[in-house]
């Protein structure tokens, strides 16, 4: 990737992080959804953009896995 598209590429990232307040994590603006999250490697906050819709549907299934994991865990355990 050329150094103008990089550039480019940060420029959005850092215009899209000002839309969050200090401990915010998710945000609405214009009618979609921005949600903060924390890349550990990069060491860096990025920004998801979602539809409401999307977002509903990923949050549903990151519920639904998490409790497939919690069934998981305590069958383990039993």
């Amino acid at each position: 990737m050329g150094k103008f598209k990089q550039s480019q590429n940060q420029q959005r990232h850092n215009f899209l992080l000002t839309f969050f307040k200090k401990d915010q994590e998710v945000v609405e603006v214009n009618g979609y959804i921005l949600k903060k999250i924390f890349n550990p490697m990069m060491k860096v906050w990025q920004v998801a953009i979602f539809t409401k819709e999307s977002y509903s549907r990923a949050e549903e299934y990151l519920q639904s896995q998490s409790h497939l994991a919690s069934i998981k865990q305590q069958s383990l355990i039993d």
